[in-house]
């Protein structure tokens, strides 16, 4: 259904006109999200899509964007320049709810189309977003789209590699990323033993080094201050936080252990599920 917009509001890269090479939109897949609001779908009711398109140059003044979504989601959006670049032609359709456009006349005006009142309708360029905004009250009206470069063809993936069942255990129980920060956990806790251990032995600070060299009743305030670094081994809070920072490391040693046979397991039983599996076929004679 046709309807009336107070105020439309499009951000749209998808021409190229007068405009700027740099804003020239760039033709491929856009992912995004549409957010819409209307009276069909009950008051104060909304409804977002999580949306892909497809944009494409039917010809050299145009531009045709294809939008799907879930659930049942369909839209195309068409935008034609006309000759010498000073006009356009906006079309929208679909299964959007209470939305449609066709045949919208675009004036070029700065360096955006915009259309004559009531509509208030203004298509900008951008190079790799496409923005449709509606700031009326009814329907509201929120199309968000980013360029949607697919970098799997940039990645390099591992070569396959044919392991023993223990070979894989052993390289999943010490290359598990779960493993290798566990590992980092048990590494600090025997490091902050033996440092809670190391400071029982006598040692100098520079606060000691100052105190010792004062004389009078500065000397006599840092006593005490003094006395943690050159015997600290006559206070008992510090043999408890040693004994501690021990039990700690400890706990971190059966952590660790306990964590590499969970992930061995994991792989055995997948090993074990996957051979059961080929067997089965083999038995069955089904070809893959």
């Amino acid at each position: 259904m046709k309807i009336k917009l107070q105020l439309l509001t499009v951000f749209l890269a998808t021409f190229v006109g007068a405009c700027d090479p740099n804003s020239v939109p760039k033709l491929g897949t856009y992912q995004g999200n549409l957010l819409i609001k209307s009276n069909s779908l009950g008051r104060n009711s909304s409804q977002e899509f999580a949306v892909s398109a497809s944009l494409s140059r039917p010809t050299r003044n145009s531009m045709h964007l294809e939008i799907t979504g879930e659930p049942k989601m369909n839209s195309t959006l068409d935008f034609t320049l006309g000759k010498g670049g000073q006009k356009a032609i906006l079309s929208i359709t679909g299964s959007i709810p209470d939305f449609s456009l066709s045949g919208q006349e675009l004036s070029l005006d700065g360096e955006c189309f915009t259309s004559k009142p009531p509509l208030n309708i203004s298509v900008c360029s951008k190079q790799t977003t496409i923005v449709v905004k509606s700031s009326s009250n009814q329907p509201i009206f929120n199309l968000t789209l980013e360029y949607f470069n697919d970098v799997a063809s940039t990645i390099t993936l591992e070569a396959p590699q044919k392991f023993t069942l223990d070979e894989a255990v052993i390289r999943t129980m010490n290359m598990a990323f779960g493993t290798q920060e566990e590992f980092l956990h048990q590494l600090q806790a025997h490091l902050g033993a033996k440092q809670a251990y190391l400071a029982l032995v006598p040692h100098l600070t520079y606060s000691t080094v100052f105190g010792l060299a004062t004389s009078g009743p500065l000397a006599v305030v840092g006593a005490l201050g003094m006395a943690g670094d050159l015997t600290p081994f006559i206070f008992p809070s510090r043999w408890l936080q040693a004994k501690q920072s021990a039990k700690l490391a400890k706990v971190e040693d059966d952590t660790y252990a306990l964590m590499r046979g969970a992930v061995g397991l994991q792989v055995e039983i997948m090993a074990y599920g996957i051979d059961h599996d080929s067997r089965e076929i083999e038995v069955l004679g089904v070809g893959l």
